[in-house]
């Protein structure tokens, strides 16, 4: 008999909606304070509504353009109302930017660019695609030279 995913009481359901993941290919060194590392492969197990926030680190760069997106639909599913979710990678504008002004050396953007990544977006895009999604976007920044952080909420 299959176990129940029906929460027993009101705790339960608490403990439920204030998931908070951390989302990547691989388990990184450090996580956001107060979220769980899940590995994107297992993706279909966290049940839909049921996190408060969901971070990504660098994860869409890593995969194709239809592998993301299909990513972020399945995460936006797994966010509460109201729940939100964080996204930090690297934007290819700041990135062309500080190599043509010399702001970082080649082998850091020889890392950065190709480093198993399969594509870089820009901040731009990323909204373009929440946006897209009905998500509200609450912040948007750039965090260094050449990263973007923006957060939206469901």
């Amino acid at each position: 008999m299959a176990e129940s995913t029906v929460p027993n009481n009101e705790k339960d359901v608490q403990d439920l909606n204030n998931k908070k993941l951390f989302l990547h290919l691989i388990k990184p060194d450090f996580i956001s304070v107060g979220s769980e590392y899940e590995s994107v492969t297992n993706i279909d197990t966290i049940p839909d509504n049921s996190c408060n926030e969901i971070i990504i680190n660098d994860l869409l760069d890593y995969l194709s353009y239809n592998e993301s997106t299909n990513i972020l639909d399945l995460l936006i599913n797994k966010l509460c109302t109201n729940g939100s979710i964080i996204i930090q990678s690297v934007d290819l504008y700041q990135l062309a930017t500080a190599v043509t002004f010399n702001d970082i050396d080649l082998d850091t953007t020889k890392i950065v660019l190709y480093q198993n990544k399969k594509a870089i977006y820009t901040l731009y895009d990323i909204e373009s695609e929440l946006k897209n999604r009905k998500l509200n976007i609450v912040e948007k920044k750039y965090i260094n030279i050449f990263e973007y952080y923006i957060k939206a909420t469901k």
